[in-house]
């Protein structure tokens, strides 16, 4: 389970996710509402991509092609502010939250599972906000997210949270005028 901080570490958790079987459940936490009480609004539910994978040179495009066909439950998961970071034994793919589009995937290739191992875990740094994924032959592997929320402020009003969408436009107000919905 990974909690999300508007300002870490001062702030309390406001939203979550958790790895479970069918998928990566998203929910955003109500710390002491009204009746005095904490609760998980759930956000959803991001099914895991399938197995079948298309290689392109270095990197590996996720296809959700059938839905009968078996998906593979990560190993270990990170959670940026709009990305699920699934690490597999021999792959990583990261999937934007909103679009639910693989927006990043890695795959080991032979030489280099023989040369470092599977891949075993991945840790978050959240004052670098950076993430870290660690082999069972002790290699380790820095993983940046960059311009993480451009258009992110269309997927956010198309699900009607549009105080987020506003606070992800920036201060371009011709984009939020011209995109429309």
């Amino acid at each position: 389970m990974h909690l999300a901080y508007k300002e870490y570490p001062q702030a309390q958790p406001h939203a979550l996710c958790w790895l479970t079987q069918p998928g990566v459940f998203y929910g955003r936490i109500r710390l002491r509402d009204e009746s005095g009480q904490t609760s998980i609004q759930s956000d959803g539910l991001l099914e895991y991509p399938s197995k079948n994978v298309a290689t392109q040179d270095d990197f590996v495009i996720i296809e959700d092609v059938d839905k009968d066909i078996k998906t593979q439950v990560p190993i270990s998961m990170g959670s940026s502010k709009l990305h699920s970071i699934l690490l597999y034994q021999d792959r990583l793919v990261c999937i934007h939250s909103l679009s639910k589009r693989t927006s990043f995937s890695y795959k080991l290739n032979e030489k280099e599972l023989k040369s470092i191992g599977p891949f075993c875990k991945i840790a978050h740094d959240r004052c670098q906000d950076t993430f870290w994924v660690f082999s069972t032959k002790g290699a380790c592997f820095e993983v940046l997210i960059e311009d993480e929320e451009t258009d992110s402020w269309l997927f956010l009003a198309r699900a009607k949270r549009f105080d987020e969408a506003l606070e992800n436009a920036g201060t371009n107000d011709f984009w939020i005028l011209r995109g429309g919905l």
